[in-house]
């Protein structure tokens, strides 16, 4: 009579890791590929020199018109304001063999930016909603502060 078999022992289950985030950097100014041709909107707003530096493409599940994500990276806030252009970086994608979320930061010139192509991981970045109310008071801030520089270079010019 055959001896009975046992089921075989699973092996170790790999560790789990949350995901992390892939920066890469873009310039709406570049056209291109950086907008699908219409380079003056983004998802949720027009484009301006004053949002470089601040701004971000995220997942299209974090934006919202009301409320929007911020990430925190660094320590650094970035306001989610544009989706990508191609589906699979709109979602958890996977960049060299880890779970990321792709996170397109708007800056100029975008190849000197020294986090492009950064991978970060989970526990050095957070997200929050946050209302749109908020970001256009920042937005309207940076637009004066950069009236008030234009002024400056105009009447040292004159």
């Amino acid at each position: 009579m055959p001896t009975a078999m046992s089921p075989a022992e699973p092996g170790p289950r790999p560790a789990w890791e949350p995901p992390g985030l892939f920066i890469t950097v873009y310039d709406w100014g570049l056209g291109g590929i950086n907008c699908d041709g219409d380079c003056s909107n983004t998802a949720l707003t027009t484009t301006g020199d004053e949002l470089l530096g601040w701004t971000a493409a995220c997942p299209s599940a974090w934006l919202g018109h009301v409320r929007t994500t911020v990430v925190t990276i660094w320590g650094i806030e970035y306001w989610c304001i544009d989706s990508f252009g191609r589906p699979e970086h709109r979602l958890l994608t996977e960049v060299d063999g880890r779970d990321v979320y792709r996170i397109d930061l708007a800056f100029r010139p975008a190849r000197e930016h020294p986090w492009n192509q950064e991978y970060v991981p989970a526990g050095d970045w957070s997200v929050e909603w946050r209302p749109m109310a908020e970001f256009e008071e920042l937005r309207r801030a940076r637009l004066g502060e950069q009236n008030v520089d234009e002024g400056v270079d105009e009447a040292a010019g004159a």
